[in-house]
């Protein structure tokens, strides 16, 4: 996903997924800092990763990578 906002400074990048972290709280919508660490919980619980990129002219971009599942095992049966 990706905006066209003021952007994230560098220095705060890898901050972003922490709980509860807010780059600017003055902004225009109050959240509680929990989108992006639940984001990053839940792709890194599934062996993904996620990160971010800011360009200096503003916007952010927000990434991640699931693996690819593997195809299921053939049940083997009894009978």
């Amino acid at each position: 996903m990706t905006d066209d906002g003021k952007g994230v400074p560098l220095g705060s990048i890898r901050r972003i997924f922490e709980p509860f972290y807010q780059v600017d709280r003055s902004g225009e919508g109050a959240g509680a800092g929990l989108g992006l660490a639940i984001l990053a919980a839940g792709v890194e619980s599934r062996g993904g990763t996620v990160g971010a990129h800011a360009p200096v002219s503003g916007g952010t971009t927000v990434w991640f990578r699931l693996p690819q599942p593997s195809a299921p095992s053939p049940s083997v049966s009894g009978n």
